[in-house]
């Protein structure tokens, strides 16, 4: 995918997950799989929605993923 493409989507992510997260508890677990290998982009950019994507995921999210992401 284009770079400008994932920062969108992790962009929107971020959005979703700040309004409906509650509502997501069943993704959330392939949500955080998926948003983790951005921590390591070469692309600061995509690494600073990642870090807010986890942030927005961490306040919904149930303790035990909670911990797998620490």
């Amino acid at each position: 995918t284009k770079p400008e493409t994932k920062l969108e989507c992790l962009q929107a992510l971020e959005d979703l997950l700040s309004r409906f997260g509650s509502l997501m508890t069943a993704d959330l677990e392939k949500i955080q799989a998926a948003v983790l290998p951005q921590l390591v982009s070469t692309r600061p950019a995509a690494r600073k929605r990642a870090i807010g994507c986890l942030g927005k995921l961490a306040v919904a999210t149930q303790d035990r993923l909670f911990v797998s992401l620490m």
